[in-house]
């Protein structure tokens, strides 16, 4: 028997999203004894199963590549594992595939599983009745050491983003207003794109030294989007010391200490401000927290157990079912 794993899969980028789900889930997956074969997300190819086998992968949103190639066979068990932010968006680029697997594993924050965001987006889950597990997205530390630290509360004015520049989903048109409103705050940005009104820094390896010297310059990292899984640079964040600032469509929960921001977006200006003005003591209690929840809960260990619970329930039900019906 083996498992089927499609993402996103570079054997030479193992820290940062995507590639790390895919290079820790697979890791942890043979960590328990299965055969695990990886696939590329966007290869073009049929996987033909052998009598036993599991396919879990990441539903591309194009035609002709290897998880909708493959879906349609004959597995023990399949499952759909991606992000899930609650946009019609996501939903028109997986509903394809929760009609064909067994389970679907959705990667998201806390935040999207609340009665209220439930509510917000018509469903009680990725798929509505059909089964599905709700996953914590997870960071291994080790790569994002701590750099930051809190500054007299005179010196705070520096906000970063990172991430692309998907104004609806990610929030960045929310950003640039911000960048308006506030014109004595510094908005930066790290990634592709533009924002208007915010310092561009453009593309850096978050891992290197160049990139981690920026960020040390910074006093809070910002996450404004509407619909956002998790955004994996809230992790990043709290391994680094940079206190997180969260819209409640970002997809993090209270559990992630820092500045929940108001769902009125008129009031964020004032919500910011009283961030930066927030004792000096509060902020590295914030930091400290948040770096041992990074490293005690947001993990991989976690993440590949919760996969690897089900897998193991669904197929050892089947087992024994097809035992008893060879009784």
């Amino acid at each position: 028997m083996a498992i089927h794993l499609v993402y996103p899969y570079d054997p030479d980028r193992k820290a940062s999203a995507p590639w790390s789900i895919g290079h820790n889930l697979g890791r942890y997956l043979r960590r328990q004894g299965h055969h695990v074969i990886q696939y590329d997300w966007d290869e073009r190819q049929v996987i033909q199963p052998q009598p036993g086998d599991i396919l879990i992968g990441h539903p591309h949103p194009e035609p002709g590549k290897v998880f909708r190639n493959s879906v349609c066979g004959p597995w023990a068990f399949a499952a759909s594992i991606a992000p899930w932010n609650g946009s019609e968006e996501y939903r028109g680029q997986q509903e394809y595939a929760w009609k064909m697997v067994d389970h679907h594993f959705a990667i998201c924050g806390a935040r999207w599983s609340e009665p209220d965001m439930k509510r917000e987006c018509n469903c009680d889950g990725p798929q509505g009745d059909q089964p599905y597990t709700r996953l914590d997205m997870a960071i291994d530390p080790a790569p994002y050491p701590l750099i930051c630290a809190p500054r007299p509360t005179a010196d705070r004015s520096r906000v970063l983003y990172i991430g692309c520049t998907i104004d609806h989903l990610k929030g960045t048109d929310r950003l640039a207003d911000l960048a308006r409103k506030m014109p004595t705050t510094h908005f930066g940005h790290i990634g592709y794109g533009r924002v208007q009104g915010v310092q561009q820094h453009g593309y850096l390896d978050l891992l290197e030294e160049p990139a981690q010297r920026l960020i040390r310059s910074y006093d809070f990292l910002i996450a404004p989007g509407r619909h956002d899984a998790n955004t994996t640079t809230v992790l990043e964040a709290m391994c680094w010391g940079l206190v997180p600032i969260m819209s409640k469509g970002c997809g993090w929960g209270r559990d992630v200490r820092g500045f929940h921001l108001p769902d009125d977006e008129k009031e964020w200006p004032g919500a910011i401000c009283e961030a930066m003005e927030a004792p000096e003591s509060e902020l590295s209690t914030i930091a400290k927290e948040n770096r041992q929840r990074a490293k005690s809960h947001y993990t991989w260990d976690r993440f590949g157990s919760s996969v690897n619970e089900v897998i193991e329930t669904a197929t050892g039900a089947r087992s024994c079912q097809a035992q008893k019906l060879s009784a």
